[in-house]
């Protein structure tokens, strides 16, 4: 797989959540390549596992693949489950981004499909960086604590 990918990193989305025998796909992703494993300890939510096999997960990819905790990561929990987990990085989506009405389409006399489309909708999806910079603060600060960073 690392011929096929260029020099690029390689991530090893959530489909290893949903296996059994984790343990013998933890070898096969090394020995395909890959650089980081995206999981969530194989719960639905990351924080859940953050004590118990995801930090396994963590501890048996020691330091030949750097393990993403992803899903239900939020600034509240951000911290407890670096802390617990001694996972090297976090993914979070959702957590960040925001419904949000738009004062400027619904108020809009403009005609255009996408805005008489957005208008009925009635809301975007908006990234907050407020919320990505606690989330990195809060990630930073923990990693500090455990000497990771």
């Amino acid at each position: 797989m690392r011929e096929l990918s260029f020099g690029m990193q390689l991530t090893f989305h959530r489909a290893f959540d949903l296996i059994s025998g984790y343990e013998q796909a933890i070898i096969d992703i090394i020995d395909l390549g890959c650089d980081r494993l995206l999981t969530s300890g194989q719960e639905k939510f990351a924080p859940q596992a953050a004590t118990t096999k995801l930090r396994r997960i963590v501890e048996l990819c020691g330091n030949k693949i750097h393990v993403l905790a992803g899903a239900g990561i939020n600034a509240e929990n951000v911290r407890p489950l670096i802390i617990n987990s001694r996972t090297q990085g976090v993914h979070v989506g959702s957590a960040v981004n925001r419904n949000v009405l738009s004062d400027i389409v619904m108020n809009s006399s403009l005609e255009t499909p996408l805005f008489t489309m957005a208008a009925e909708m009635k809301v975007w999806k908006c990234t907050h960086t407020d919320l990505i910079k606690e989330i990195v603060d809060k990630s930073k600060e923990a990693w500090r604590d455990l000497e990771m960073y």
